[in-house]
Formats: structure tokens, sequence, C-alpha cells
């Protein structure tokens, strides 16, 4: 009677549940490696890959993203990696003045061998740019 019972309350709960999209990102690090990896709970047709190759500025890197190549995940030629994941923020509500104009994790890749390079680079932009915003 039991099993019966919990059997249909799990359908009854269940036959309400709409399904969810959501990115997964996940790392793991042991022995000084870390491995990364993600998925694009996305229905975005047609997607891309694309190379962009290192020049004396800057490193190259691999990019994963939309026909029209805005990318949403993307790692350099030293490892490192981000991606984008949904959030539910009302960016209007942000109301910057100045807000920087560019593709902020294009510089991180090009110009950063690691987080802690990422760290300081964004500690100069916010330096530079924080005057500005308010």
């Amino acid at each position: 009677m039991y099993k019966h019972f919990l059997l249909i309350f799990i359908t009854i709960i269940s036959a309400g549940m709409n399904p969810v999209k959501a990115c997964t990102i996940f790392s793991c690090s042991r022995g000084g490696e870390t491995f990364v990896a993600a998925n694009e709970d996305d229905m975005t047709p047609f997607t891309r890959i694309w190379y962009n190759p290192a020049t004396k500025d800057r490193y190259g890197s691999i990019s994963f993203g939309a026909p029209d190549m805005q990318s949403a995940a993307a790692m350099n030629e030293y490892g490192l990696f981000y991606d984008f994941a949904a959030a539910n923020y009302d960016l209007s509500k942000l109301n910057l003045k100045n807000p920087y104009k560019g593709d902020l994790m294009w510089e991180i890749l090009g110009k950063c061998k690691n987080v802690k390079e990422a760290m300081v680079l964004l500690k100069n932009m916010i330096m530079q740019y924080l005057p500005k915003l308010y």
C-alpha cells in the first residue's frame, strides 16, 4: 500500500513540474591540475566553435558560442577558462553612467595566463573605471 501511495504521490508532484534549462559548469582540482567542463542547455541552432590565433599582443584562444559569434565559453592557450551561466539579475537597476565599453572576457583571455593575473587585471580596470561609474 505504501509503495502505491508513494508512486501516486510522485506522479502527481512530477506532473506539475516544468523542465528547467540551466547550464552546468564544474571544475575539479587534483595534484596541481584543474579540469573543467560545461554544457549549454540552450536551444540555439547552428552554434559555433572558433579559434582566435595568438598575436604579439594576445594569447590564442578557442571560443564556443552563438551563430552571431557571441561567446558562451572560451579557453586560452594557457588553460584560463570561462563559461557564462544565466542568472536572474535585473541589469537595468545597476544604473551605470559609464560602463566598460568592450568585451571584458576577451581582454582577460587575451592578456592573462591564470586567475591570479585575471584578478590583477580586473582590479586595475576597476580602479581605472570606478571614478567614472558613479
